[in-house]
């Protein structure tokens, strides 16, 4: 129980984050996400989601994901890692 309001609280934080608005980042790389995969999908106004690594079922932390805003377009998903919460993607300057 103490996981999921954890999981709770940090979806509320990252759809409010007011730095988000400020910055308006063309990608959002976010960490520690505590997400696992029963936890639905986290919408950010603005940006699109790229890819996402949930946490491991044994583990009491971690998880990544990866946003991009909705009018940048240059970040490509390769793959996640099985094994290590590691994402790989291709980015292009052109």
């Amino acid at each position: 129980k103490k996981i999921e309001k954890i999981t709770e609280f940090i979806k509320e934080q990252i759809k409010t984050s007011p730095k988000l608005e400020l910055y308006r980042s063309h990608i959002v790389l976010i960490q520690e996400t505590w997400l696992e995969k029963k936890t639905e999908y986290v919408d950010i106004a603005g940006y699109t989601l790229i890819s996402r690594r949930d946490r491991k079922e044994t583990a009491n932390r971690g998880g990544i994901i990866i946003y991009q805003r909705s009018d940048f377009n240059d970040l490509v998903h390769i793959e996640n890692s099985e094994e290590n919460e590691c994402s790989w993607y291709f980015y292009d300057w052109d």
